[in-house]
């Protein structure tokens, strides 16, 4: 896997700081992409667990649910549709 979305971890971790947070709501999230990816970057700079929800309006439930099971549930997701434009 190209590691696209390395660059933007430090600035993830940046913004979980300044919010005191470690859970991320991933809107639009597609099948999942890159978001393992992301997920172990966090952990590795962070050295702690993140909880990442996915959600979509159009949820990908199949691939979530085999993100979810290959992540332990370290990254889960919502069912229902989640419409970004209306968060």
């Amino acid at each position: 896997m190209v590691d696209f979305y390395k660059p933007i971890v430090p600035l993830i971790v940046i913004g979980m700081k300044s919010t005191q947070t470690r859970h991320i709501i991933d809107l639009c999230s597609g099948g999942g992409g890159a978001i393992e990816q992301i997920q172990r970057e966090l952990y590795r700079k962070e050295a702690t667990d993140v909880q990442i929800t996915l959600t979509d309006k159009y949820p990908n439930t199949d691939a979530y649910a085999l993100i979810a099971a290959r992540t332990n549930g370290a990254i889960g997701f919502h069912a229902a549709a989640i419409d970004a434009a209306d968060v």
